[in-house]
């Protein structure tokens, strides 16, 4: 029975893994506003509120769903900033549901109520809710929690998304995600364009117990817990590695194009160098032969002095993490 169940459970790794990290459902990311109406100091837009002062307009929104259309991306994500908080919320809902189009969106699950009316659950792939418990206020937590029951009553697919940028973390995410049956996305803070608090390179492998016993932790509670950026596995010993194994781990990412609100590109939402307008481009596939060819260039710079002598590294098999660390490191 044991020998199954860890069959089981390898199985379960693969398919979340496959799916979730090597194949990502999403193809792009919109970003409406970078507007907030919170200050998470750890945040990877931290500051890009101040290069992007003005939400998407409905002149841009329009070209740019219009673009996936043509290019038949029926799946996309939203990003921000606190997407919303965006001025065209409500429209960009409506439009969602007039193209037959689905989204994953993340929200930091602050929303005033009122908004769950406008969500259209058929269209909404899944909700991210960003839990961050040590900067809300009272009202803030009550209100992330109220929010969260009454989504999951209407019917919503949901995760959290927990950041740990300390050496160690919230126990209550785990309650929450036992309770509601969440997945939980985890990751540690990476470096940012706009000096945001992140964790060091050379204090990464600091986190690597903390991260672990997330991990067990989560498994105990029959919480299904995935990292949601490449590790880096020589941080790890081979136990390590092993007891991580419910975890969606990976060592390489799949880059995902995002579209300011202007409709300039990012190579990623945490590799902030700039591509042309959207439009510029004739498809998803010149869009992303300009992107990932700036991501192998990051790709093949070592991280570490060690990795010329890794061969996971030679063999391309582990890019060292976050590629945020070599561009801004």
């Amino acid at each position: 029975m044991l020998l199954l169940n860890s069959i089981s459970d390898n199985l379960k790794n693969y398919y979340r893994v496959r799916v979730l990290s090597k194949k990502p459902i999403q193809k792009i990311f919109l970003v409406p506003t970078y507007r907030c109406n919170l200050k998470c100091d750890f945040c990877y837009s931290r500051g890009l509120e101040n290069e992007f002062k003005e939400d998407m307009n409905r002149k841009n929104l329009n070209s740019a769903l219009n673009w996936l259309r043509l290019n038949r991306i029926n799946v996309f994500g939203l990003l921000g900033g606190e997407p919303t908080e965006y001025l065209y919320f409500e429209e960009l809902m409506d439009l969602i549901k007039i193209y037959k189009m689905r989204v994953i969106l993340p929200t930091n699950n602050l929303f005033n109520p009122s908004l769950l009316k406008i969500l259209p659950r058929k269209y909404i792939e899944i909700m991210i809710l960003n839990y961050n418990k040590e900067i809300y206020s009272e009202e803030q937590h009550k209100r992330f929690k109220n929010n969260l029951e009454s989504l999951k009553k209407i019917g919503f697919k949901l995760g959290l998304m927990l950041n740990i940028n300390k050496n160690n973390y919230d126990k209550e995410a785990i309650v929450l995600a036992k309770y509601f049956k969440c997945d939980i996305r985890f990751t540690t803070s990476c470096p940012a364009y706009f000096n945001n608090i992140y964790v060091p390179l050379d204090k990464l492998s600091t986190f690597k117990e903390v991260m672990v016993s997330f991990v067990k932790e989560c498994k105990e509670n029959k919480v299904k817990a995935m990292f949601s950026r490449p590790i880096i596995p020589c941080m790890f010993n081979k136990r390590d590695l092993k007891n991580l194994k419910p975890s969606a781990v990976r060592y390489t990412c799949n880059i995902i194009p995002v579209v300011n609100p202007d409709l300039s590109i990012f190579a990623c939402h945490n590799i902030f160098k700039r591509f042309p307008n959207l439009l510029s481009f004739k498809n998803l596939g010149e869009l992303n032969k300009r992107t990932n060819l700036y991501a192998e260039q990051l790709r093949r710079i070592p991280l570490l002095p060690e990795c010329l002598d890794c061969k996971l590294y030679s063999n391309h098999k582990c890019q060292g993490g976050c590629l945020s660390y070599k561009q801004y490191q």
